[in-house]
């Protein structure tokens, strides 16, 4: 038998209410603690040179700094982080405080998001295969009978299976813009996509020659689009007009970057 003294006692007897208290109290202490919950994030992926990690672990790029001055004008806090693309897009469609860039606003993306356009000149993406290949490309009827390496959910995937690409067959799908590189140099695949600031940025970093690539085919105008930040739908409404009023405020400050 244990016995328990009267001091335990009166312990015991009051340990529900000291549980109930601090349980209570719990929700006020979190309160006065500071928040992140109204710090907007910023999402982008690794694609030279407009969004990019450099060696010194800072997310940079001619995209970054467009962003960074949008950010700065609407007084939002925020923060950015670096995902692969898929992921990336996924979360600014899920949280309602978090935004993306550099996206291309198409038209199936168009009413899943608010948008910031431009944030850039126009992006024009290219196919680059390797210069020993003997391959020239005149329509994207004629890509067809390549493998052509394309970072998941990115817009040119959306635009080749339209064009009648087959995922698996003369399509292969990876994560990140760096895995499209990789595999055309080990020969995995005949053909990438890419911008021709990126492809050279790319070849760069890793001490390759430029010429060891040729571009085969560029889209056409008419398919190249804004390069943009989306937000997600149910983003605050005050701070959506604040980050439109900045967006306008920058466009003004930036004239050769129009939407045209």
């Amino acid at each position: 038998m244990i016995f328990i003294d009267s001091k335990a006692k009166t312990l015991l007897c009051y340990m529900p209410i000291v549980i109930c208290l601090l349980s209570l109290m719990s929700p006020i202490v979190q309160a006065n603690h500071p928040s992140h919950s109204n710090k907007l994030s910023v999402l982008t992926e690794q694609w030279f040179p407009f969004n990019y990690k450099n060696a010194d672990g800072d997310i940079v790029g001619s995209n970054t700094e467009a962003v960074h001055e949008i950010m700065t004008l609407s007084q939002l806090p925020y923060e950015i982080y670096i995902h692969n693309w898929k992921n990336a897009l996924l979360q600014t469609q899920r949280d309602s405080n978090t935004l993306l860039f550099t996206i291309f606003k198409t038209p199936e993306r168009e009413q899943k998001f608010h948008w910031l356009c431009p944030i850039s000149t126009k992006i024009t993406n290219s196919f680059y295969a390797l210069s020993n290949r003997d391959i020239s490309i005149n329509s994207l009827e004629e890509l067809k009978q390549y493998s052509v390496a394309i970072t998941e959910e990115s817009y040119p995937q959306h635009l080749l299976i339209e064009s009648g690409f087959v995922v698996g067959e003369n399509l292969q799908l990876v994560s990140t813009n760096d895995n499209s590189i990789e595999r055309l140099l080990r020969k995995r695949v005949d053909i990438i996509v890419e911008t021709e600031n990126a492809i050279n940025t790319e070849l760069a970093e890793k001490s390759i020659a430029r010429n060891t690539v040729k571009k085969v085919y560029s889209l056409d105008y008419d398919k190249q689009l804004d390069a943009c930040m989306a937000i997600n739908k149910n983003v605050n409404p005050e701070t959506l007009k604040k980050l439109k009023q900045a967006h306008q405020q920058w466009l003004k400050r930036n004239p050769q970057i129009s939407s045209k």
